[in-house]
């Protein structure tokens, strides 16, 4: 059995393995806040830390319970591989250039004096609570050098089966590959992306699409005001290495992924161009194709789903709240021979 350290979505065959009614009460708000910590923590009253403690104590007491049955075939209905979501953000420096004037102007390629880089990135794995925090150095940034970082992130990359982002397509990731091609950095192994930006702009109307407002709207953890070194300054005293504005970008960019993760949650059911965990968790029971939660139920008002010619159960998950359906058709095989569709 595979050693894991994080929180995996709730399971109710794990509760018998609550050791107090304290710890049974903890792992069902658990399941009822949709398998996050911080929210868990707030309807409790608890320290995050202290709820991630209590859910790992119950799944590993689980999983140990379950790894004695290693030889029987129910194990891969049990015991399944941690799925990795890594959450990230990065922060780049700006590209430096010789310019004539201030607005409405082309700058080429021979008039550029330093081109941007990655400086630093933050990063969590969905479930745990640790978050990683990597800038360069000074002598590194003095030589525009982030060959470094940027490996750490493609690193990331290849352990995690999606990675999760705020215009991390467009972005974050190309910004990361590109830099990694220049640096003759060979690429990770392949990965899923979630860009909570484009999810935004497809499901919502919402007023604004950045990060900062979105997570207004939604009452989640917001993004940081720059306090000491506002705007612009914060960057320009990171290139000159002020160690009060490389603290002040560290607090900045980990609270950037704290507002991500609460943000992604939020807006998870309703993706449904989601990765397919089920494609992606090593398990042979139904799980969620969001969450990969496996506590699916029918839904109380509406059994199927159906297309223009197919007709499939319906599931929901009650874990993050959102849908799912079977792959293979209810409808038997006189009824589809009998079905006609549109024309035109």
């Amino acid at each position: 059995m595979i050693a894991n350290q994080q929180c995996r979505p709730f399971d109710s065959r794990y509760l018998p393995f609550a050791s107090s009614a304290n710890q049974s009460k903890t792992y069902k708000a658990y399941g009822n806040c949709g398998s996050i910590i911080n929210a868990t923590a707030r309807k409790l009253c608890k320290e995050p830390s202290a709820v991630s403690q209590i859910v790992r104590s119950i799944q590993k007491k689980g999983d140990l319970h379950f790894s004695a049955m290693e030889y029987d075939e129910e194990v891969d209905q049990i015991v399944m591989r941690p799925l990795r979501v890594w959450i990230y953000d990065i922060e780049t420096a700006p590209s430096e250039a010789y310019v004539w004037q201030f607005y409405n102007q082309n700058i080429g390629h021979n008039m550029i004096k330093a081109y941007g880089h990655v400086i630093s990135y933050a990063g969590k794995w969905l479930g745990e609570e640790d978050i990683d925090y990597q800038a360069v150095t000074q002598k590194e940034m003095n030589r525009k050098d982030d060959k470094r970082i940027v490996k750490q992130i493609i690193d990331k990359f290849s352990e995690a089966d999606v990675v999760i982002g705020h215009n991390g397509k467009a972005f974050d990731c190309k910004t990361v590959t590109g830099r990694a091609l220049i640096h003759s950095i060979k690429p990770p192994t392949p990965f899923k992306i979630v860009d909570t930006l484009l999810a935004a702009k497809r499901y919502f109307k919402l007023p604004r699409n950045s990060l900062e407002c979105i997570a207004s709207e939604l009452g989640c953890t917001g993004k940081l005001k720059h306090k000491n070194f506002p705007g612009f300054d914060l960057w320009r005293e990171c290139i000159a290495g002020n160690p009060d504005a490389w603290e002040e970008m560290k607090t900045y960019n980990i609270q950037d992924v704290v507002t991500l993760e609460e943000v992604y949650l939020r807006m998870r059911p309703w993706i449904s161009d989601h990765p397919n965990m089920g494609i992606l968790q090593e398990s042979n029971i139904p799980i969620c194709p969001k969450c990969a939660s496996p506590e699916l139920r029918k839904p109380r008002r509406k059994h199927f789903i159906t297309t223009n010619t197919q007709k499939y159960h319906l599931y929901t998950c009650t874990n993050c709240g959102g849908y799912a359906r079977s792959r293979t058709t209810v409808l038997e095989k006189e009824k589809r021979k009998k079905l006609v569709v549109h024309a035109v």
